[in-house]
């Protein structure tokens, strides 16, 4: 495995990464083997909120390459943004 790409990339990609990976194995963690409800979980779903919010917010700045995106001041976007949208207010909800 290489990670010469994600070292390369731009500071908004590296910290995507580095919040969606520890989310994706909290968030399985939180549905198949916590206790609802219990203080554990309660501090995990938490920190799965925060890692959420902070993934959503790193995808605004990652340009899109997507061939109908479109312009939006100095931002780029494409139908797969509408997941920023849909994931902040999930989250909202969830708090």
């Amino acid at each position: 495995m290489n990670l010469q790409p994600l070292l390369q990339a731009s500071p908004a990609v590296q910290v995507h990464v580095a919040t969606v990976l520890p989310a994706f194995v909290l968030g399985l963690w939180l549905l198949f083997a916590s206790r609802k409800g219990s203080p554990a979980h309660r501090l995990a779903g938490r920190a799965y909120l925060t890692l959420m919010v902070i993934t959503a917010f790193t995808a605004i700045f990652i340009a899109s390459s997507f061939p109908f995106s479109v312009p939006v001041g100095p931002f780029r976007f494409s139908p797969i943004h509408l997941f920023v949208v849909l994931t902040l207010s999930g989250c909202w909800r969830a708090w």
